[in-house]
C-alpha cells in the first residue's frame, strides 16, 4: 500500500478519482497538522486484489 500511495502521490493521482484535505489544529500549547487523501475501493483494484 505505501508504495503504491507513494507512487500515486508523485504522478499527482492522475487519472484517478480523489479528493484532498489539510488541516491545522492549534490548541493547548501545540499546532497538529494533517493530510488525507481519499481515493474509492474502486481505484484500488490492483492493490485491493494482492495476495499477502
Amino acid at each position: 500500500m505505501k508504495n503504491w500511495f507513494e507512487q500515486q502521490l508523485s504522478q499527482g493521482f492522475k487519472g484517478m478519482i480523489h479528493s484532498y484535505d489539510k488541516r491545522v489544529k492549534k490548541g493547548h500549547h501545540r499546532t497538529e497538522k494533517g493530510q488525507i487523501w481519499c481515493v474509492p475501493i474502486s481505484q484500488l483494484q490492483t492493490v485491493h486484489n494482492q495476495d499477502n
